[in-house]
């Protein structure tokens, strides 16, 4: 057991050794020395300096140590440092013993960058100043000018405007000619600005310029300190993100210029059918998703309520309609790969002066654009906000992140003011943690130099690139004095061309976009959202350097939690200043380490662009870095002589150094390797020192043809081989060339590798026309069959309307290859949405099987609108409704309520409604549909929780309760209004008791009437009444009244009085279309007793009237009276309306029975001509007539009684009613009659009738009624004056 515990230590203890041995950890290895800032803090220039440096190096997290040269006496500069940096201006404190030490270590290849000329003579010498200079300060030069690429690419550009601050530096009399200028004035281009000077073997790197303490110039001083720190390289974000500010935005149907002289067409044309398409197409050729920023309004509301009628006002034609512009083209942008972002409500800034200091009317802006961001479906809410101007405060962002929690990143300035919203930079947002700064660096159509050197200014620190344009900049043409920023066009240029030019903003633009992929040939362009996800990865992600002997290594420290979706987010990316003598070393070296490299033109030698999902990054270091301590004794030696005999024998400084060798010159060099190359052709040696010297002295088209011949000539290509030549070709811009040189290989070899080859030219060059890419796609077929990836990927390329048929075809043939497939179905459908009419799409979606509705869901919106609003399958409309939150409860509602399943609808609405008790909108149409539908009932029910005190009353809902009072019976009102109070405000009220009170209020009347005839027959009757009860339903009236009846023989009158009392019935039909009365009275005087009694009904149906009447009473004349005659009297009436009621006939009769054994009867028909019904009408009359009696009475003893007379007459009536109904408050009707009797020749009749209603509820009706027949002749008037009381309506139920 001890000899198995024995083996089992040995074997353990072997094992441990060997780890010991092969385990060599990276943090095992020195720290690169901090770089050394020199710095003042008594020197306002220098702490601002110093300030800039210190916010740059948090980005590549390079290692720094400040110095404050006021406080300390020594200056520690480690054996391994790399850059020394001074940035104040008075460094009088520094000894000589210092100072030589600085000496020192210049002159052993050390580097320095002097952030200001200092005027201290004794730095003179490090600074390449002449012996004697006076140090005066040239107060006018301004701009800078590369002289070298200061920045990638910038050789001959200049960063200069009007604004432009002077140098305020020392003239350029001031210097050697020995200095090496790297970067001059633009006003002057002899002043040097930045400049370099040797020091033994150390450089020293001088900015003679007094303005570097502002942000727009930390790129240029990150710059300098990438050149003095060559072969270090530092992590950067590598992305790049167009902002299309302004668009989707309010569109106009109105032409400007340039383009109504360009395209002669309007504004929303131009913008939706031409710049678009082409942003379109150029984001395709070259891999770009675009951040759209949405504005709604150009209007200046800033109070509520908040409109949307520019959004909504221009439209342009699609697929043969009209459609709201702005509202399409987000929808379009929603449903691509573009992010459609926020701009604004308006273009108003979130700026406390802008706002009038109402933080809740932003709130309630931003309110306002959620709900239309939802009415115009515009898919999820926005994530990225750019304000308006790129203006916003504390105070605007507060009210963004309450009203928008959506909105995650804040797109402003990195330049500009940090309380307006500008001078950011990557990270949380200083006034709100809820927010990502991913801020923008330049913008504009055009190239310029200010708009490059801003952009290289962060772009070479960050490696990201955020730049905006709008469809807008091309009108931009005039430079108004309103204007607060300088014209975005002030060339005039067109879009796609321009007069008397070559150039157009289209080709600027490209020119812009090739400049940036030359320069930074990996660049993504990704939308903001996207890209700032990215920029927190990397921000999130540490570096640590360390070296070794013969390396620089850089270990990576990933974020705990990666924020980008990208399958490729532990790559990353780096930036590396190599110097030109060592490039082909770093080629070799990363194209072994590295899944691929470029690189650009910085300084005098280039910035390696490479990526790598390596945590340890190894480089080697420069030749600089490795000298021999000899060689390092030498570069001493000469700087220390140099120094001390600077200021008594500056020539000196021409002199040639001992240690120097001479060089073959480069041309040589190169001519002799051509020579080589020329007589072996295929010699591998030859090509390599040929393809190296071409890149060095600028001949890269040299080195590109040898690399083509190359893998023209040997299958067995080389990944270094590949990486050079896609690098070579990006150096060249070579786009055509590249093209053609696939194509050759393609011919010859047809396979994978060149496939490719395709792919990593394209990663790095960008995409070519949708030709090339259809091309290569089918290729991709050729090799590797019809899969899923390259049937999917070439459908992809070629997408377009007029593909459509083909990009169908190939998909449905995936399908049926692999019909379980969980992707292709919505693949498909989503295209199919796009290119084709919402029938084919269904026609589609009916092809695929039940289980494929999974992957579908996200159309489910889209197939239950279809089906609901186009092809009216409801049942399918509910469905895919079901599958879905988009769909509303009101539209599920309103599909059910198609299908007629009403019971349904009702216990779904109440169900909603219960779950949403709040939502005011679905109650009011599913009260209002079920009150339509016809059970108003329930249509009541649920719409009664909208009335009342303090709610809404602007909804369809109250119009539709206002609509129904209109029509809706008295009776019905009443009983509304006993179960749904609330229904009723108080004008409706007020009504509702006035109509009680005049219907059912107790009334109250005096009543009089006197006929006489021309036998001297009188009566009179006159009392009062009292009726209550409904009467419009039933009624009870009793009445006391008194009778008065007179006759004259001779010179004699002779008179009978009775009083008594009556009682009288009626029931009545609300719309009067049917009348029961009946009564009876009982009257008594001194002539004895008299009683009488009526029954009597009337009837309307289909605008005819019939009236019947029955009545029992005693005939009034005081002969019938004495004599006790009773008479039982019938009555008839007819109406027909004929010809569409212009003409009314009518047919009356009278049958009397006497107690005197007499029998009379009547009859009598008229003709109404009546051509209109309004309240003032007249009529044509036409009559005849005939009347008999069983005895003749000629002289009214005891009655007047007619023998066989037979009448005819002609007349009109008029009459005027207010309102035109029976429920009319004023009445007034006149009729004359012309007639001839058969007995009494000519005469006339005539009637009158007055009624009227007062509004203190008085009535007062009169009338009167004459003849002048000279057989018999009657006259009558009579009067009633009532007043109604009121009445109280019932208390209502309780709901």
């Amino acid at each position: 057991m001890l000899l198995n515990f024995l083996n089992r230590f040995r074997i353990q203890s072997l094992v441990l050794v060997i780890l010991l041995v092969c385990y060599q950890p990276v943090r095992a290895q020195s720290k690169i020395s901090p770089i050394i800032i020199l710095q003042s803090a008594s020197d306002e220039f220098s702490i601002e300096v110093t300030n800039e440096l210190v916010e740059a190096f948090k980005y590549p997290e390079f290692k720094y140590e400040i110095i404050n040269l006021d406080e300390v006496t020594t200056i520690p500069i480690p054996s391994g440092t790399n850059l020394l940096i001074n940035t104040s201006t008075n460094i009088t404190k520094i000894d000589e013993k210092e100072l030589n030490k600085i000496i020192d270590y210049l002159g052993r290849g050390g580097n320095m960058i002097f952030f200001g000329t200092v005027t201290d003579e004794r730095f003179a010498y490090i600074q390449g100043i002449r012996a004697g200079a006076d140090y005066s300060i040239d107060q006018t030069v301004r701009g800078i000018k590369g002289v070298e690429n200061i920045f990638p690419g910038f050789k001959g550009m200049e960063f200069y405007s009007n604004f432009s601050i002077p140098h305020n530096r020392l003239k350029k009399s001031s210097f050697t000619d020995q200095i090496r200028i790297l970067a001059t004035g633009v006003t002057d281009e002899e002043y040097p600005i930045l400049f370099e000077n040797s020091i033994g073997l150390g450089t020293v790197l001088v900015f003679n310029s007094y303005v570097l303490y502002e942000k727009d110039y930390r790129g240029l001083m990150f710059s300098s300190v990438v050149k003095m720190m060559p072969h270090i390289p530092y992590r950067n974000a590598n992305v790049a993100t167009i902002f299309l500010d302004d668009f989707p935005a309010p569109l106009y149907n109105t032409k400007l210029e340039p383009i109504a002289t360009e395209y002669n067409i309007e504004q929303a044309e131009f913008v939706a059918n031409i710049w678009w398409p082409d942003m379109k197409n150029l984001a395709d050729s070259l891999l770009i998703t675009y951040s759209a920023m949405t504005a709604f309004n150009y209007n200046a509301n800033i109070v509520p309520p908040f409109d949307y009628l520019e959004w909504t006002s221009a439209t342009i034609r699609r697929k043969n309609r009209l459609v709201k512009a702005s509202v399409h083209l987000a929808q379009e942008i929603a449903n691509s790969r573009h992010e459609l972002a926020f701009h604004g409500y308006n273009h108003f800034s979130l700026l406390n002066e802008e706002w009038d200091s109402n933080s809740s009317f932003m709130e309630s802006a931003l309110n306002s654009v959620k709900k239309r961001w939802r009415i115009d479906d515009l898919g999820p809410l926005p994530v990225t906000y750019v304000p308006p101007t790129n203006f916003i405060d504390s105070t605007g962002i507060q009210a963004l992140t309450n009203a928008m929690p959506s909105i995650k990143v804040l797109s402003s300035l990195y330049l500009g003011e940090k309380e307006f919203g500008g001078d950011r930079g990557f990270g949380p947002d200083p006034y709100s943690d809820k927010l990502f700064n991913y801020p923008r660096i330049s913008s504009g159509f055009n190239i310029d130099g200010n708009s490059v050197f801003n952009q290289h200014s962060m772009q070479l620190l960050t490696g990201v690139w955020n730049h905006f344009v709008h469809p807008d900049d091309v009108f931009q043409i005039v430079q108004r004095d309103a204007d607060s920023f300088e014209s975005r066009n002030p060339d005039n240029l067109g879009w796609r061309s321009t007069p008397d030019t070559t150039t157009s903003l289209y080709n600027e633009f490209l020119k812009r976009l090739r400049h940036t992929k030359k320069q930074y040939p990996f660049l993504r362009f990704v939308s903001a959202d996207y890209g700032a996800k990215i920029a927190q990865d990397w921000l999130n992600t540490d570096s640590e350097y360390f070296e070794t002997e013969n390396e620089y290594l850089v270990e990576v420290i990933p974020p705990k939690e990666y924020q980008s979706p990208a399958s490729n987010k532990e790559e990353k990316y780096w930036f590396m200043y190599v110097p030109k003598q060592e490039r082909a070393i770093i080629e070799k070296h990363l194209s072994s380490i590295t899944e691929g490299y470029s690189f650009s033109s910085l300084w005098d030698g280039y910035l390696f662009h490479f990526y790598s999902k390596e945590k340890v990054i190894s480089i080697p270091k420069p030749k600089s870095r490795k000298r021999t301590e000899r060689e390092m004794l030498s570069g001493l030696d000469l700087a220390s002589k140099r120094f001390n005999t600077y200021l008594t024998n500056p020539f000196y400084l021409t002199a040639s150094s001992t240690f120097v060798q001479p060089e073959i010159s480069a041309e040589e060099q190169l001519s002799n390797a051509i020579d080589r190359y020329i007589r072996d052709p295929k010699n591998q040696q030859a090509q390599e020192e040929l393809i190296e010297l071409s890149i060095e002295n600028d001949e890269v088209m040299r080195a590109i043809q040898i690399l083509e011949f190359r893998l023209k000539s040997d299958p067995n290509w080389k990944k270094e081989d590949i990486d050079r030549l896609v690098t070579y070709y990006g150096f060249e811009s070579a786009y055509v060339r590249a093209e053609s040189y696939l194509e050759d290989l393609w011919k010859k070899y047809g396979d994978k590798k060149v496939l490719d080859l395709k792919d990593r030219i394209v990663e790095q060059l960008g995409l070519y026309s949708q030709d090339f890419v259809r091309r290569w796609r089918l290729r991709e077929i050729q090799v590797y069959g019809e899969t899923n990836e390259t049937v999917l990927a070439y459908t992809s390329a070629i997408e377009s309307q007029e593909n459509w048929p083909e990009i169908k075809q190939r998909l449905r043939n995936l399908i049926k290859q692999d019909p379980s497939n969980d992707s292709l179905y919505a693949y498909i459908m989503q295209r199919s949405f796009y290119y084709e009419p919402a029938d084919s799409s269904i026609a589609l979606l009916e092809e695929f099987p039940d289980w494929s509705h999974d992957q579908l869901n996200k159309f489910a919106d889209q197939f239950a609108n279809i089906y609901g609003y186009q092809i009216f399958n409801y049942d399918k409309a509910l469905y895919w409704a079901s599958r879905t939150n988009s769909i509303s409860s009101r539209t599920k509602l309103e599909w059910i309520a198609q299908k007629g399943e009403y019971d349904t609808f009702y216990t779904l609405a109440l169900d909603y409604l219960r779950d949403n008790p709040g939502n005011d909108s679905l109650r009011v149409f599913a009260g209002t549909t079920m009150y339509y539908i016809g059970f108003k009932e329930k249509g009541y029910e649920i719409m009664y929780p909208l009335f009342g005190e303090g709610k809404n009353t602007d909804t369809q809902a109250h119009r539709l309760i206002e609509e129904e009072f209109k029509f809706i019976t008295y009776r019905d009102k009443k009983d509304l209004f006993r179960r749904y109070p609330n229904f009723f405000d108080k004008n409706e009220k007020e009504i509702l008791e006035t109509d009680l009170r005049w219907n059912e209020g107790i009334r109250g009347s005096l009543f009089g009437e006197y006929f006489s005839d021309n036998f001297d027959n009188q009566s009179a009757r006159g009392g009062i009444s009292v009726q209550f009860g409904n009467r419009l339903d039933i009624s009870h009236l009793f009445k006391l009244e008194d009778i008065f009846v007179n006759d004259r023989e001779g010179s004699v009158n002779f008179s009978s009085n009775f009083t008594g009392f009556g009682y009288e019935f009626e029931n009545r039909k609300e719309d009067y279309s049917r009348v029961f009365r009946f009564g009876p009275s009982i009257l008594y005087g001194e002539d004895g007793l008299l009683g009488e009694a009526f029954v009597s009904y009337s009837i309307s149906y289909d605008s005819t009237f019939t009236a019947l009447n029955l009545s029992i009473e005693p005939e009034f004349t005081r002969q019938a009276i004495v004599k006790d005659i009773y008479k039982l009297k019938g009555e008839f009436y007819r109406e027909d309306p004929w010809l569409k009621n212009n003409f009314l006939t009518t047919l009356s009769g009278t049958g009397q029975f006497y107690t005197n054994e007499v029998f009379t009867y009547s009859l009598t028909g008229r003709g109404y001509v009546q051509p209109w019904g309004t309240p003032l009408r007249a009529r044509l009359i036409g009559e005849l007539g005939w009347q008999d009696a069983s005895k003749d009475f000629p002289n009214a003893d005891p009655f007047f009684t007619q023998n066989n007379y037979f009448l005819k007459g002609l007349g009109f009536d008029v009459r005027y009613r207010n309102p035109n109904d029976y429920n009319y408050d004023s009445l007034v009707e006149l009729e004359l009659m012309g007639k001839h009797g058969s007995s009494d020749g000519y005469f006339m009749t005539g009637r009158f009738n007055l009624e009227h209603k007062f509004k203190k509820f008085w009535q007062i009706k009169v009338g009167t009624e004459f003849s002048t027949s000279s057989v018999y002749q009657s006259n009558r008037i009579f009067f009633t004056i009532s007043h109604f009381f009121k009445n109280n309506l019932k208390h209502p139920k309780q709901k």
